[in-house]
């Protein structure tokens, strides 16, 4: 069988994955979807002229909506439009619900550390990532902790390594704290290799406890001027700008450091992909013995489409789904004033994303100023009262740009 055929019914549209999933998560929620196998009568395998070369032929896996070219079996159409609704459902209700995300974008910190210490230790580019993907191929579905904490003693290649630069950074400390006349072992502190390790061992114990971050800041799809899709400029920028681990991590120790917050205590989900789970509308139809994907059928139709724009709306309501997140540590967010939340949040907008290109970034580091001091008080007072750790070095970031273009240093040209 052809292999985009293969592709196609296991894990591409309206396929065995999706139909599995989705009736299995619905009956788990104790809400089961009626199940009609009518739609599987209509499901075949057609061949058609290739979209890019046209002396070839491509065959595709296809639902079939007109038996003849005079009549269209609506009731497919329909049964598409109710899967395409019990997707998005199960999305707003469970796939994007804000604990699964908090939880999400703890993970995701975690691993950000993880890479930054097989960094700190000489790691070769690419290795944590290598290595991440072969133990959680070879993990079960429960063992994540396991594999995370595998990762933090340096994976199956880097143990012995990573040892040994802690043996040897505590040795270099204590030296030094010898000479200095420090006979406590409170006194000499911990070195940045093992301050790492710590950090990405809290991180993962906070994910095995299931402590759930509290929200601080949300930016919506609506929230941006121009079309509500993954088409939107601004969107697309958004999306380049913390997809690289670097950037996302930069962001979050870049904030904990300008407003003295715990190392650790700020997470992010940010979705790379805008579309949001919308590609069931692509599942190619054959209509009146052509092969179309069904959204794109619908978008040259116009209000003269089989649904007459219902599939757009859904689509769209999947585009509206799309949002960024910032969580702050729950026992952090506490502690501060409704007053201090409201200028960490301001804090928060300014820096993660500007959208107008012509502002003046120096004028906006200025004036978020007011709101980064407010902070930092609430938290002193806070750390004074014995809640929070230390937060990021700020000598780190005296030159500092965030990946929005605005300087950590407001005195930074």
């Amino acid at each position: 069988m052809d292999l985009d055929v293969c592709r196609d019914i296991v894990g591409n549209t309206i396929c065995a994955d999706f139909l599995d999933y989705l009736f299995r998560d619905w009956y788990h929620l104790g809400k089961p979807l009626y199940y009609d196998k009518r739609l599987y009568e209509y499901m075949e395998i057609r061949s058609r002229t290739s979209l890019s070369q046209k002396d070839k032929f491509e065959t595709r896996f296809v639902i079939n909506v007109s038996g003849d070219p005079t009549k269209i079996r609506h009731d497919a159409l329909t049964d598409i439009l109710e899967l395409l609704t019990a997707r998005y459902k199960l999305s707003e209700t469970v796939l994007f619900h804000r604990t699964k995300l908090a939880l999400t974008g703890l993970l995701d910190r975690c691993l950000l550390e993880t890479e930054e210490l097989f960094r700190q230790i000489g790691a070769p580019e690419g290795e944590h990532q290598k290595q991440l993907e072969t133990l959680l191929l070879d993990s079960s579905d429960d063992g994540l902790i396991g594999v995370l904490r595998k990762m933090a003693a340096g994976g199956s290649t880097n143990r012995g390594r990573l040892e040994q630069l802690l043996k040897k950074e505590k040795e270099a400390i204590e030296t030094q704290a010898t000479r200095a006349g420090n006979l406590y072992e409170e006194a000499r502190g911990a070195g940045e290799l093992q301050s790492q390790k710590e950090l990405v061992t809290k991180l993962r114990d906070r994910l095995d406890g299931r402590e759930v971050y509290k929200l601080a800041y949300k930016l919506k799809m609506s929230d941006f001027a121009g079309p509500h899709s993954e088409q939107n400029p601004k969107v697309s920028k958004l999306l380049n700008m913390y997809r690289p681990t670097q950037s996302r991590l930069g962001f979050l120790r870049g904030i904990e450091a300008l407003c003295s917050l715990p190392l650790g205590s700020l997470v992010m989900y940010c979705p790379h992909d805008a579309t949001m789970n919308a590609k069931i509308a692509e599942v190619n139809l054959l209509i009146e013995e052509t092969v179309w994907p069904f959204v794109d059928y619908e978008n040259a139709s116009g209000e003269l489409g089989l649904t007459r724009g219902a599939l757009q709306a859904q689509v769209q309501r999947f585009y509206e789904l799309w949002s960024a997140y910032v969580f702050v540590e729950r026992c952090c967010w506490t502690d501060l004033t409704e007053v201090a939340r409201r200028h960490l949040r301001s804090v928060i907008q300014c820096f993660f994303f500007q959208d107008d290109p012509s502002a003046d970034l120096k004028v906006i580091r200025e004036q978020v100023e007011v709101s980064i001091d407010r902070v930092k008080e609430a938290l002193h007072l806070a750390t004074a009262r014995g809640s929070f750790g230390n937060p990021p070095a700020v000598e780190k970031f005296k030159s500092y740009k965030f990946p929005s273009g605005l300087a950590f240093d407001k005195d930074m040209k």
